[in-house]
Protein backbone atom coordinates (compact mmCIF):
# COMPACT_ATOMS: atom_id res chain seq x y z
CA UNK A 1 0.00 0.00 0.00
CA UNK A 2 1.34 3.44 -0.66
CA UNK A 3 1.98 5.64 2.24
CA UNK A 4 2.11 9.55 0.88
CA UNK A 5 5.31 10.89 2.68
CA UNK A 6 3.88 14.87 3.96
CA UNK A 7 7.59 16.20 4.23
CA UNK A 8 8.74 15.12 0.89
CA UNK A 9 5.15 16.26 -0.76
CA UNK A 10 6.56 19.71 1.20
CA UNK A 11 9.51 20.11 -0.11
CA UNK A 12 8.17 19.38 -3.78
CA UNK A 13 5.66 22.05 -3.44
CA UNK A 14 8.37 24.39 -1.72
CA UNK A 15 10.83 23.95 -4.68
CA UNK A 16 7.93 24.07 -7.28
CA UNK A 17 7.35 27.77 -5.62
CA UNK A 18 10.59 29.22 -5.04
CA UNK A 19 11.83 28.83 -8.55
CA UNK A 20 12.02 31.52 -10.58
CA UNK A 21 8.97 32.07 -13.66
CA UNK A 22 11.41 31.09 -15.95
CA UNK A 23 14.54 29.28 -15.71
CA UNK A 24 17.38 27.67 -17.50
CA UNK A 25 18.28 24.19 -17.24
CA UNK A 26 21.05 22.13 -20.04
CA UNK A 27 20.08 25.06 -22.49
CA UNK A 28 16.53 24.80 -22.43
CA UNK A 29 13.97 27.35 -21.32
CA UNK A 30 11.79 26.38 -18.34
CA UNK A 31 8.41 28.42 -17.72
CA UNK A 32 6.03 28.18 -14.87
CA UNK A 33 2.51 28.94 -14.86
CA UNK A 34 -0.70 28.00 -12.77
CA UNK A 35 -3.46 29.29 -11.19
CA UNK A 36 -4.60 29.00 -7.30
CA UNK A 37 -8.20 28.80 -7.28
CA UNK A 38 -10.52 28.48 -4.25
CA UNK A 39 -14.40 27.59 -4.84
CA UNK A 40 -17.21 27.67 -2.50
CA UNK A 41 -20.77 25.73 -3.47
CA UNK A 42 -24.13 25.09 -2.17
CA UNK A 43 -26.18 21.69 -3.52
CA UNK A 44 -30.07 21.97 -2.88
CA UNK A 45 -29.97 18.00 -3.19
CA UNK A 46 -27.42 15.23 -3.20
CA UNK A 47 -25.95 14.37 -6.24
CA UNK A 48 -23.71 12.00 -8.14
CA UNK A 49 -20.55 13.67 -8.02
CA UNK A 50 -16.72 13.03 -7.31
CA UNK A 51 -14.22 14.82 -5.29
CA UNK A 52 -15.63 15.37 -2.10
CA UNK A 53 -19.02 16.65 -4.76
CA UNK A 54 -17.20 19.46 -6.43
CA UNK A 55 -17.64 17.73 -9.57
CA UNK A 56 -21.20 17.58 -10.27
CA UNK A 57 -22.39 15.21 -12.66
CA UNK A 58 -26.15 14.95 -11.87
CA UNK A 59 -28.56 14.63 -9.22
CA UNK A 60 -28.93 11.38 -7.11
CA UNK A 61 -32.00 9.00 -7.88
CA UNK A 62 -34.72 9.89 -5.17
CA UNK A 63 -34.85 7.10 -2.63
CA UNK A 64 -38.01 7.46 -0.29
CA UNK A 65 -38.49 6.03 3.38
CA UNK A 66 -41.52 4.87 5.06
CA UNK A 67 -42.73 8.46 5.60
CA UNK A 68 -42.33 9.22 1.83
CA UNK A 69 -39.44 11.69 2.60
CA UNK A 70 -36.82 11.51 -0.03
CA UNK A 71 -33.46 11.00 1.79
CA UNK A 72 -31.41 12.25 -0.84
CA UNK A 73 -33.47 15.69 -0.18
CA UNK A 74 -29.70 17.13 1.81
CA UNK A 75 -29.04 19.86 1.41
CA UNK A 76 -24.86 20.64 1.78
CA UNK A 77 -22.17 23.78 1.72
CA UNK A 78 -18.51 23.08 1.11
CA UNK A 79 -15.25 25.24 0.06
CA UNK A 80 -12.39 23.47 -1.91
CA UNK A 81 -8.84 24.82 -3.30
CA UNK A 82 -7.53 21.46 -4.52
CA UNK A 83 -8.11 22.21 -8.24
CA UNK A 84 -5.26 24.51 -7.88
CA UNK A 85 -2.67 24.18 -11.13
CA UNK A 86 0.90 24.10 -11.77
CA UNK A 87 2.36 23.63 -15.14
CA UNK A 88 6.02 22.91 -15.80
CA UNK A 89 7.42 23.57 -19.57
CA UNK A 90 10.99 22.99 -21.09
CA UNK A 91 11.44 24.10 -24.62
CA UNK A 92 13.56 25.92 -26.90
CA UNK A 93 15.26 22.54 -27.67
CA UNK A 94 16.05 21.10 -31.50
CA UNK A 95 15.98 17.56 -32.16
CA UNK A 96 15.51 15.44 -35.38
CA UNK A 97 15.36 19.17 -37.09
CA UNK A 98 11.67 20.32 -35.41
CA UNK A 99 11.28 22.07 -32.26
CA UNK A 100 10.26 20.24 -29.31
CA UNK A 101 8.85 21.14 -25.69
CA UNK A 102 7.71 19.33 -23.40
CA UNK A 103 4.74 20.09 -20.37
CA UNK A 104 4.10 18.79 -16.73
CA UNK A 105 0.74 19.64 -15.43
CA UNK A 106 -0.77 18.90 -12.29
CA UNK A 107 -3.20 19.33 -9.45
CA UNK A 108 -4.17 18.65 -6.18
CA UNK A 109 -7.77 16.57 -6.66
CA UNK A 110 -5.71 13.13 -6.64
CA UNK A 111 -6.19 9.93 -8.26
CA UNK A 112 -9.73 9.27 -6.40
CA UNK A 113 -12.24 9.84 -3.65
CA UNK A 114 -9.82 8.98 -1.14
CA UNK A 115 -7.19 10.91 -2.44
CA UNK A 116 -8.08 14.73 -2.59
CA UNK A 117 -5.75 17.05 -1.96
CA UNK A 118 -2.71 15.16 -2.95
CA UNK A 119 -0.98 15.43 -6.46
CA UNK A 120 -2.55 14.59 -9.49
CA UNK A 121 -0.72 14.01 -12.84
CA UNK A 122 -3.07 15.96 -15.46
CA UNK A 123 -0.88 15.93 -18.54
CA UNK A 124 3.02 15.22 -18.95
CA UNK A 125 3.70 14.89 -23.17
CA UNK A 126 6.31 15.28 -25.37
CA UNK A 127 5.57 17.46 -28.42
CA UNK A 128 7.80 17.60 -31.19
CA UNK A 129 6.93 19.89 -34.15
CA UNK A 130 8.06 21.06 -37.68
CA UNK A 131 6.67 23.12 -40.82
CA UNK A 132 3.80 21.19 -41.26
CA UNK A 133 3.26 18.49 -38.96
CA UNK A 134 3.70 17.64 -34.96
CA UNK A 135 4.00 14.96 -33.34
CA UNK A 136 2.77 14.63 -29.56
CA UNK A 137 3.68 11.88 -27.10
CA UNK A 138 1.77 11.76 -23.84
CA UNK A 139 -1.06 12.21 -21.19
CA UNK A 140 -2.99 15.37 -23.18
CA UNK A 141 -6.47 15.40 -23.45
CA UNK A 142 -8.27 13.19 -25.45
CA UNK A 143 -9.32 14.13 -29.44
CA UNK A 144 -13.10 14.03 -28.63
CA UNK A 145 -12.19 16.77 -25.91
CA UNK A 146 -12.07 20.34 -28.48
CA UNK A 147 -9.43 22.12 -26.90
CA UNK A 148 -10.63 25.03 -29.05
CA UNK A 149 -14.69 25.00 -28.16
CA UNK A 150 -15.20 23.76 -24.63
CA UNK A 151 -17.61 24.93 -21.85
CA UNK A 152 -16.03 27.55 -19.91
CA UNK A 153 -18.17 27.08 -16.67
CA UNK A 154 -17.03 27.95 -13.85
CA UNK A 155 -18.14 24.57 -11.86
CA UNK A 156 -15.52 22.05 -12.22
CA UNK A 157 -15.72 18.91 -14.64
CA UNK A 158 -16.10 21.17 -18.05
CA UNK A 159 -19.80 20.27 -17.98
CA UNK A 160 -19.31 16.53 -17.75
CA UNK A 161 -21.64 14.43 -18.29
CA UNK A 162 -23.18 16.54 -21.07
CA UNK A 163 -19.68 17.39 -22.76
CA UNK A 164 -16.91 14.86 -22.92
CA UNK A 165 -14.32 15.14 -20.15
CA UNK A 166 -10.94 12.60 -20.55
CA UNK A 167 -7.34 12.66 -20.34
CA UNK A 168 -5.53 9.71 -22.18
CA UNK A 169 -1.70 8.60 -22.91
CA UNK A 170 -1.60 8.62 -26.82
CA UNK A 171 0.44 9.40 -29.48
CA UNK A 172 -1.12 11.90 -31.84
CA UNK A 173 0.00 13.33 -35.69
CA UNK A 174 -1.14 16.78 -36.64
CA UNK A 175 -0.81 18.23 -40.18
CA UNK A 176 -1.43 21.25 -41.00
CA UNK A 177 -2.34 21.66 -44.43
CA UNK A 178 -2.37 25.56 -44.46
CA UNK A 179 -2.85 28.22 -41.99
CA UNK A 180 -7.01 27.06 -41.91
CA UNK A 181 -6.89 23.47 -42.55
CA UNK A 182 -5.60 20.92 -39.77
CA UNK A 183 -6.10 17.20 -39.04
CA UNK A 184 -4.93 14.64 -37.14
CA UNK A 185 -5.08 11.36 -35.97
CA UNK A 186 -4.31 9.53 -32.47
CA UNK A 187 -3.89 6.23 -31.08
CA UNK A 188 -4.26 5.95 -27.42
CA UNK A 189 -5.29 4.31 -24.16
CA UNK A 190 -7.36 4.28 -21.21
CA UNK A 191 -5.87 5.56 -17.09
CA UNK A 192 -7.47 7.57 -15.14
CA UNK A 193 -10.61 7.33 -17.68
CA UNK A 194 -11.70 4.20 -18.28
CA UNK A 195 -14.76 1.68 -19.34
CA UNK A 196 -16.66 -0.03 -16.74
CA UNK A 197 -17.11 -3.59 -16.60
CA UNK A 198 -17.44 -6.68 -14.53
CA UNK A 199 -14.68 -5.78 -11.88
CA UNK A 200 -15.65 -2.15 -12.01
CA UNK A 201 -14.31 1.25 -13.79
CA UNK A 202 -10.40 -0.38 -15.35
CA UNK A 203 -8.00 0.32 -17.62
CA UNK A 204 -7.65 -3.78 -17.94
CA UNK A 205 -10.75 -3.73 -20.35
CA UNK A 206 -9.29 -1.94 -22.94
CA UNK A 207 -5.34 -3.36 -22.32
CA UNK A 208 -7.07 -6.96 -22.42
CA UNK A 209 -8.21 -6.08 -26.26
CA UNK A 210 -4.75 -5.99 -27.47
CA UNK A 211 -5.61 -2.83 -29.50
CA UNK A 212 -5.62 1.02 -29.02
CA UNK A 213 -8.52 2.97 -29.40
CA UNK A 214 -7.77 5.12 -32.77
CA UNK A 215 -9.21 8.90 -33.54
CA UNK A 216 -9.38 10.99 -35.97
CA UNK A 217 -9.83 14.87 -35.97
CA UNK A 218 -10.73 17.55 -38.59
CA UNK A 219 -10.26 21.15 -37.88
CA UNK A 220 -11.38 24.41 -40.33
CA UNK A 221 -10.95 28.03 -38.99
CA UNK A 222 -12.04 30.85 -40.58
CA UNK A 223 -10.97 34.58 -38.86
CA UNK A 224 -14.12 34.85 -36.76
CA UNK A 225 -15.33 31.06 -36.95
CA UNK A 226 -13.88 27.34 -36.64
CA UNK A 227 -15.44 24.25 -37.39
CA UNK A 228 -14.47 20.78 -37.06
CA UNK A 229 -15.70 16.93 -36.28
CA UNK A 230 -13.95 14.16 -34.74
CA UNK A 231 -14.42 9.67 -35.27
CA UNK A 232 -12.97 7.11 -33.40
CA UNK A 233 -12.86 3.59 -32.63
CA UNK A 234 -12.19 1.27 -29.40
CA UNK A 235 -12.63 -2.52 -28.98
CA UNK A 236 -12.69 -3.89 -25.03
CA UNK A 237 -12.48 -7.46 -23.87
CA UNK A 238 -14.93 -7.14 -20.80
CA UNK A 239 -14.63 -10.50 -19.37
CA UNK A 240 -11.53 -13.58 -20.01
CA UNK A 241 -13.42 -16.53 -18.95
CA UNK A 242 -16.61 -18.23 -19.69
CA UNK A 243 -19.33 -19.05 -16.80
CA UNK A 244 -17.93 -22.33 -16.95
CA UNK A 245 -14.61 -20.88 -16.20
CA UNK A 246 -13.31 -21.80 -19.94
CA UNK A 247 -11.53 -18.83 -21.81
CA UNK A 248 -13.42 -16.24 -23.71
CA UNK A 249 -12.07 -14.27 -26.64
CA UNK A 250 -15.21 -11.84 -27.10
CA UNK A 251 -14.17 -8.35 -27.85
CA UNK A 252 -16.82 -5.07 -28.16
CA UNK A 253 -15.96 -2.77 -30.27
CA UNK A 254 -17.58 0.73 -30.55
CA UNK A 255 -17.39 4.25 -32.66
CA UNK A 256 -17.78 8.05 -31.02
CA UNK A 257 -17.96 11.17 -33.05
CA UNK A 258 -18.72 14.86 -32.35
CA UNK A 259 -19.34 18.37 -34.62
CA UNK A 260 -18.41 21.63 -33.11
CA UNK A 261 -19.02 25.27 -34.35
CA UNK A 262 -17.46 28.09 -32.68
CA UNK A 263 -18.03 31.51 -33.60
CA UNK A 264 -16.10 34.44 -31.77
CA UNK A 265 -16.34 38.27 -32.47
CA UNK A 266 -15.73 41.51 -30.46
CA UNK A 267 -19.01 41.42 -28.48
CA UNK A 268 -20.29 37.65 -27.96
CA UNK A 269 -18.53 33.91 -28.14
CA UNK A 270 -21.04 31.37 -29.09
CA UNK A 271 -20.36 27.42 -29.38
CA UNK A 272 -22.61 24.38 -30.58
CA UNK A 273 -21.27 20.90 -29.83
CA UNK A 274 -22.91 17.94 -30.94
CA UNK A 275 -21.75 14.46 -29.54
CA UNK A 276 -22.62 10.66 -31.01
CA UNK A 277 -21.42 7.50 -29.78
CA UNK A 278 -21.35 4.23 -28.22
CA UNK A 279 -20.22 3.32 -24.64
CA UNK A 280 -18.95 6.63 -23.89
CA UNK A 281 -18.43 5.92 -19.99
CA UNK A 282 -14.49 6.44 -20.04
CA UNK A 283 -15.31 9.84 -21.44
CA UNK A 284 -17.40 10.83 -18.38
CA UNK A 285 -20.65 10.47 -20.26
CA UNK A 286 -23.95 8.03 -20.10
CA UNK A 287 -24.46 5.40 -21.75
CA UNK A 288 -22.69 1.41 -21.56
CA UNK A 289 -22.91 -1.28 -22.96
CA UNK A 290 -24.86 -4.75 -22.03
CA UNK A 291 -24.53 -8.58 -22.20
CA UNK A 292 -26.53 -9.54 -24.78
CA UNK A 293 -26.40 -13.42 -24.52
CA UNK A 294 -25.22 -15.39 -21.66
CA UNK A 295 -24.24 -19.02 -22.07
CA UNK A 296 -21.98 -21.66 -19.90
CA UNK A 297 -19.33 -21.33 -22.66
CA UNK A 298 -19.90 -18.33 -24.32
CA UNK A 299 -21.01 -14.07 -23.46
CA UNK A 300 -21.86 -11.94 -25.95
CA UNK A 301 -22.42 -7.89 -25.31
CA UNK A 302 -24.24 -4.70 -27.51
CA UNK A 303 -23.49 -1.17 -27.02
CA UNK A 304 -25.50 1.42 -25.62
CA UNK A 305 -25.93 4.83 -28.06
CA UNK A 306 -25.60 8.21 -26.45
CA UNK A 307 -26.17 11.36 -27.74
CA UNK A 308 -25.19 15.15 -26.34
CA UNK A 309 -25.92 18.72 -27.43
CA UNK A 310 -24.94 21.66 -25.77
CA UNK A 311 -24.10 25.18 -26.64
CA UNK A 312 -22.67 28.06 -24.38
CA UNK A 313 -22.61 32.24 -25.30
CA UNK A 314 -20.91 34.52 -23.77
CA UNK A 315 -19.96 37.92 -23.90
CA UNK A 316 -16.45 39.16 -24.43
CA UNK A 317 -16.70 42.31 -21.64
CA UNK A 318 -13.05 43.42 -20.66
CA UNK A 319 -13.82 43.53 -17.07
CA UNK A 320 -17.17 41.57 -17.00
CA UNK A 321 -18.83 39.14 -18.56
CA UNK A 322 -21.91 36.66 -18.79
CA UNK A 323 -22.61 33.38 -20.15
CA UNK A 324 -25.00 31.06 -20.41
CA UNK A 325 -24.27 27.11 -21.04
CA UNK A 326 -26.99 24.90 -21.82
CA UNK A 327 -27.62 20.84 -22.50
CA UNK A 328 -28.86 17.88 -22.81
CA UNK A 329 -28.20 14.22 -23.33
CA UNK A 330 -29.92 11.40 -24.04
CA UNK A 331 -29.69 7.51 -23.70
CA UNK A 332 -30.88 6.14 -26.72
CA UNK A 333 -30.63 2.32 -25.73
CA UNK A 334 -29.31 -0.60 -27.66
CA UNK A 335 -29.76 -1.67 -31.67
CA UNK A 336 -29.89 -5.39 -29.95
CA UNK A 337 -32.14 -7.47 -27.08
CA UNK A 338 -30.46 -7.64 -24.21
CA UNK A 339 -29.97 -11.13 -22.65
CA UNK A 340 -33.34 -12.60 -21.38
CA UNK A 341 -34.17 -15.60 -18.93
CA UNK A 342 -38.12 -16.72 -19.29
CA UNK A 343 -38.79 -12.74 -20.86
CA UNK A 344 -37.39 -11.15 -17.95
CA UNK A 345 -34.08 -8.76 -18.20
CA UNK A 346 -31.43 -10.66 -16.64
CA UNK A 347 -28.62 -9.19 -18.51
CA UNK A 348 -25.55 -7.32 -16.18
CA UNK A 349 -25.79 -3.61 -17.99
CA UNK A 350 -22.05 -1.68 -17.27
CA UNK A 351 -21.65 2.07 -17.40
CA UNK A 352 -22.86 5.37 -15.93
CA UNK A 353 -26.21 6.44 -15.41
CA UNK A 354 -27.69 3.32 -17.73
CA UNK A 355 -31.17 3.97 -15.22
CA UNK A 356 -31.04 7.46 -16.78
CA UNK A 357 -33.29 7.95 -20.39
CA UNK A 358 -32.02 11.90 -20.28
CA UNK A 359 -30.25 14.52 -18.34
CA UNK A 360 -30.10 18.19 -18.59
CA UNK A 361 -28.41 21.53 -17.60
CA UNK A 362 -28.49 24.96 -17.22
CA UNK A 363 -25.82 27.26 -16.05
CA UNK A 364 -25.86 30.87 -15.84
CA UNK A 365 -22.75 32.93 -15.00
CA UNK A 366 -21.13 36.22 -14.48
CA UNK A 367 -17.77 36.70 -13.62
CA UNK A 368 -15.29 40.08 -12.89
CA UNK A 369 -11.75 40.31 -14.22
CA UNK A 370 -9.13 42.08 -12.67
CA UNK A 371 -5.75 41.80 -14.51
CA UNK A 372 -4.41 37.63 -13.03
CA UNK A 373 -7.70 37.93 -10.74
CA UNK A 374 -10.99 36.80 -10.93
CA UNK A 375 -14.57 36.58 -9.20
CA UNK A 376 -17.23 34.81 -10.30
CA UNK A 377 -20.74 33.58 -9.53
CA UNK A 378 -22.37 30.61 -11.03
CA UNK A 379 -25.94 29.34 -10.55
CA UNK A 380 -26.53 25.63 -11.79
CA UNK A 381 -29.78 23.50 -12.35
CA UNK A 382 -29.51 19.91 -13.53
CA UNK A 383 -32.17 17.78 -13.79
CA UNK A 384 -32.26 13.66 -15.05
CA UNK A 385 -35.10 11.37 -15.79
CA UNK A 386 -34.86 8.19 -14.09
CA UNK A 387 -36.67 4.74 -14.68
CA UNK A 388 -36.13 1.44 -15.50
CA UNK A 389 -34.39 -0.09 -18.33
CA UNK A 390 -36.25 -2.44 -21.12
CA UNK A 391 -35.53 -5.56 -23.12
CA UNK A 392 -33.09 -2.73 -25.32
CA UNK A 393 -31.50 -0.52 -22.51
CA UNK A 394 -34.54 2.13 -23.31
CA UNK A 395 -35.08 3.63 -20.08
CA UNK A 396 -38.81 3.75 -19.63
CA UNK A 397 -40.97 4.68 -16.80
CA UNK A 398 -39.14 7.82 -16.19
CA UNK A 399 -39.54 10.29 -13.23
CA UNK A 400 -37.66 13.55 -13.36
CA UNK A 401 -34.92 14.18 -10.29
CA UNK A 402 -33.55 17.80 -10.37
CA UNK A 403 -31.48 19.84 -7.94
CA UNK A 404 -29.27 23.26 -8.39
CA UNK A 405 -26.05 24.24 -6.97
CA UNK A 406 -25.09 28.12 -6.39
CA UNK A 407 -21.18 28.59 -6.51
CA UNK A 408 -18.82 31.50 -6.04
CA UNK A 409 -15.19 31.45 -6.95
CA UNK A 410 -12.08 32.78 -7.25
CA UNK A 411 -8.74 32.49 -9.30
CA UNK A 412 -6.02 34.14 -9.11
CA UNK A 413 -3.72 33.21 -12.64
CA UNK A 414 0.04 33.61 -12.68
Amino acid sequence: MYTFNKPIHTLFLLVFLLLPESTSILAQEVTWKGFVSSESYFDSKEAVASREADVLLYPKRPVFDNLNNDQTDIRSFHMVSFNSRLQAKASDFEAFGATSSAVIEIDFLGTGENYVNMIRMRHAFVKLKWEKSTVLMGQYWHPMFITSSYPEVLGWGGAAPVNVLSRNPQVRFTYDFNSRFSANISALSHRDFTSNGPDGYSSKYIRNSGLPELNLQMQYSLPNVTGGFTIGTKSIKPCISTPSGNMLNETLQSWQSNVYVKLNTSLITAKVVGIYGQNLTNLLMIGGYAERTVEPDMITYTNLLTSSYWTEISTNGETVQAALFAGVSVNHGASEELALTDGTLTANIYGRGTDIASLYRVAPRITFKNGPLLWGFEFTWSAANYGTPDSFGNVIDTELAHMYRMQLAAKYTF
